[in-house]
């Protein structure tokens, strides 16, 4: 496993995820209770766990036990308001996307979803 393959699996994962948040039919389904551009308030608890939970349980499914669901769930989070919509106030609608994207692609391209 060299670092190119490494890099092809992010490139993938970033692909994937920014077609899924692009197209708002596959966005709505995969994303119920988010509202991109409608003031989600991706700063609010329940508002980051609306993106993060189904990325989650996607990438990781709900009955591994050998998966760390938890701490994705943390990381991820915190991934989030780095990314400037976790203090409590509403992003814009591209930047909502854009943060989605990268937590998306954070999640499939990680180690939790390679190694099994």
């Amino acid at each position: 496993f060299m670092a190119s393959h490494q890099v092809g699996i992010a490139q993938l994962a970033i692909q994937y995820c920014s077609e899924l948040v692009n197209d708002s039919t596959r966005r709505g389904a995969f994303f119920p209770g988010v509202n991109f551009g409608a003031g989600s308030k991706f700063g609010t608890p329940s508002g980051r766990s609306a993106v993060i939970a189904p990325i989650v349980n996607s990438a990781l499914g709900t009955s591994l036990n050998s998966q760390d669901s938890a701490g994705m769930t943390t990381e991820l989070n915190a991934l989030m308001g780095n990314l400037g919509c976790g203090d409590g106030s509403s992003c814009s609608a591209a930047r909502e996307q854009a943060v989605t994207k990268a937590v998306c692609a954070a999640a499939i391209g990680s180690a939790g979803v390679l190694v099994n």
